[in-house]
């Protein structure tokens, strides 16, 4: 997909450190998580969660903001990746994994990842950012 990003520029080409600081954080975070992204292809889930975009155009006003049980699914080369829409603090529930065959489960840029399974789904505990990072994404092996 593409990424759109609305950063104002001034007349002269450059941008203020707000837009910067921004940018910088977006790049920090492709170059950490960008295999989730780069060269993916959907899953049959594109993802799960309570939060409901809403519809229509020019709404952006009415939407609600992205909770930890909002996950997005992408996949290459029979690796799963979920991203998720705000760092989890605690257990959290990927209830799309409930019938998949899961054998590792690795945080991008940070370590292999404990987990349960049962009928439910996926269970596991995400370490805090350690730099006040975006959002988290995992890598999954298994039977995807």
């Amino acid at each position: 997909g593409n990424l759109l990003l609305n950063i104002p520029v001034r007349g002269d080409g450059t941008i203020d450190d707000k837009e910067e600081a921004i940018v910088d954080q977006i790049a920090e975070w492709m170059s950490r998580n960008g295999e989730a992204i780069y060269g993916t292809r959907p899953w049959r889930v594109f993802g799960e969660g309570p939060t409901k975009p809403p519809s229509g155009m020019l709404n952006e006003q009415d939407a609600k903001p992205f909770t930890a049980e909002d996950v997005r699914f992408t996949r290459k080369s029979g690796t799963l990746y979920a991203i998720f829409l705000d760092w989890p603090e605690g257990e959290v529930v990927i209830r799309s994994l409930a019938q998949t065959r899961v054998e590792r489960v690795d945080l991008l840029g940070g370590p292999e990842l404990q987990f349960t399974q049962s009928s439910e789904g996926m269970r596991m505990t995400l370490p805090p950012p350690a730099d006040g990072g975006f959002v988290p994404a995992i890598r999954i092996r298994g039977s995807v």
